[in-house]
């Protein structure tokens, strides 16, 4: 038996050799796959520290834009505003000017813009109720033709001419829109707002 039980011995060494053979080798591979996964866990969490950092300036950058278009959308508004605000004031005093002034004014409009052929002057309802007695006689006398004149029910301010070929709108409001670039540009200079 003693060879038998050194037989065992033999075995039983050379298994644990093995096995303490073997555990080592295991130890030094999780040790080397522990470290794998910590350097590809270190890399993923750099990378998604980069995504999240892009990401933040991706946001903060979008973010600075719009409010920067919002702010010049507003600017823009306000500016639109003080303008429409600034020609509805020019209208309102053109409108409410001295009646000679204001006839006047026409006057030249009409007598600058009449047909050679007779026509029609339709005049805005609150201008006509306000018209100097002589405005007719005058413009007739200027035109040197006859000129008819009724009180429009569409417009308050201004005239049109209406002859048998065309018709000419000169009411105040036709007038103020037909030059209404012109007139926001004179505006943007006079209130120096800069550019729209």
């Amino acid at each position: 038996m003693d060879a038998l039980e050194n037989i065992i011995q033999i075995i039983e060494k050379d298994t644990n050799e093995k096995i303490i053979k073997l555990k080592e080798e295991n130890d030094i591979k999780c040790k080397n796959i522990i470290s794998e996964a910590e350097k590809c866990a270190k890399k993923e969490i750099e990378e998604n520290e980069k995504r999240i950092a892009q990401k933040k300036e991706q946001i903060i950058s979008q973010t600075k834009t719009a409010n920067s278009i919002f702010e010049n959308k507003t600017i823009l508004r306000k500016k639109h505003e003080l303008i429409n605000k600034v020609l509805d004031m020019s209208a309102n005093y053109l409108s409410s000017m001295d009646e000679s002034e204001y006839f006047g004014f026409f006057s030249k409009l009409i007598i600058k813009n009449a047909p050679s052929e007779k026509f029609e002057l339709v005049v805005g309802a609150k201008d006509f109720k306000r018209r100097p007695g002589n405005f007719l006689k005058e413009l007739n006398l200027k035109n040197a033709s006859q000129i008819n004149c009724r009180c429009s029910d569409i417009f308050d301010y201004g005239f049109k001419i209406v002859s048998s070929k065309s018709v000419i709108d000169l009411s105040l409001e036709s007038v103020f829109a037909d030059n209404q670039d012109f007139l926001k540009s004179v505006a943007l200079n006079v209130l120096d707002l800069g550019e729209m």
